[in-house]
């Protein structure tokens, strides 16, 4: 059997590569021969598609290289993480850790590719096993997958043949984003997936494309007296950090409300900030939030910076609560 995977030139003229799933789990299977030194295969993760064309894809493989369709070999923004979970305890991203390819950083010659620490070698035998980890991988159209890398080598024992398995995974990535709400009378709207600043709907009362509008100190869901949507918000005790808040809570959600006093604005999400009554200055207060989006999916939300109307803000994908 060939285990040496840095060496071995043998190629097949016509690799075949078998695509099996998704199952009723949502996995897909992949056995994909990458045995030749000179073609790459590329795999679209959404598509559950491998070939040898790079037209709509995801990663591609070489012997036992990993590129990614995102940083120095593709425009397709695809970015990848990994944490120690098992494939199959695997439901949703990391928060953190995102990292595409890039260019050489060390000086060794060689790009810094995400996929680069997915193995360890055994230099007696010459074998590549792949590392205990789950990896997750954004796609070239924005979904999220958990990878597992099951073997690099066949049957026989010859390398070259990668078996993958992947399924898709909730979002839990962080987006921040820096936003000028300082036009009272214009409030900006927001989609909280990539904090994608919308233009303004003709009507917000009964737009369920935004999530969140901004204008200055006034932040407000798409729920209540605000929108149609299913927007609503809590707000966590002030000992809760970001890092703490990963699960939706089961109750105590309010949405936007006609103000009760001059002194309330009647949103949800009020206590976003501090006033300072001695010097009339407003500084977020860097509480967390859980918020309901439009369509009721749970993230939590953080302002944390305020800047006479900007605002640097965080948000992220909740797990639902069970």
């Amino acid at each position: 059997a060939d285990t040496d995977a840095d060496t071995d030139a043998d190629t097949d003229a016509d690799p075949v590569h078998s695509v099996d799933g998704p199952d009723a789990d949502g996995v897909t299977t992949w056995v994909l021969d990458v045995s030749s030194p000179d073609n790459w295969v590329y795999a679209s993760l959404d598509d559950n598609t491998a070939s040898g064309t790079a037209d709509e894809w995801t990663i591609s493989m070489r012997r036992y290289v990993f590129e990614l369709n995102g940083g120095i070999n593709g425009d397709g923004n695809v970015s990848a993480t990994y944490d120690e979970r098992s494939f199959d305890e695997a439901g949703s991203t990391p928060e953190t850790g995102w990292m595409t390819d890039e260019a050489d950083a060390d000086a060794d010659g060689a790009p810094e590719l995400a996929f680069d620490s997915w193995y360890d070698y055994d230099t007696s035998t010459h074998v590549l096993t792949p590392k205990s980890r789950t990896w997750y991988v954004t796609s070239q159209n924005d979904a999220t997958y958990a990878l597992e890398i099951v073997s690099y080598y066949d049957e026989s024992g010859d390398s070259g043949t990668f078996t993958l398995r992947t399924k898709p995974v909730l979002d839990r990535r962080n987006f921040d984003g820096v936003v000028d709400a300082s036009d009272a009378d214009n409030p900006v709207y927001l989609n909280l997936h990539h904090l994608e600043v919308l233009a303004a709907p003709t009507d917000p009362s009964t737009d369920l494309g935004w999530d969140l509008s901004l204008a200055r100190t006034t932040l407000r869901v798409n729920g209540g007296v605000s929108g149609a949507g299913a927007g609503m918000a809590y707000t966590y005790e002030d000992s809760m950090t970001w890092e703490m808040v990963d699960t939706a809570p089961t109750d105590g959600w309010s949405t936007d409300a006609e103000p009760t006093s001059s002194y309330s604005d009647g949103t949800a999400l009020a206590t976003w900030y501090d006033y300072d009554i001695s010097t009339h200055t407003v500084s977020a207060s860097g509480r967390v939030h859980a918020i309901l989006d439009a369509d009721g999916h749970a993230w939590k939300l953080q302002v944390q910076d305020w800047d006479d109307g900007t605002l640097t803000i965080r948000v992220g994908r909740l797990l639902e609560a069970e």
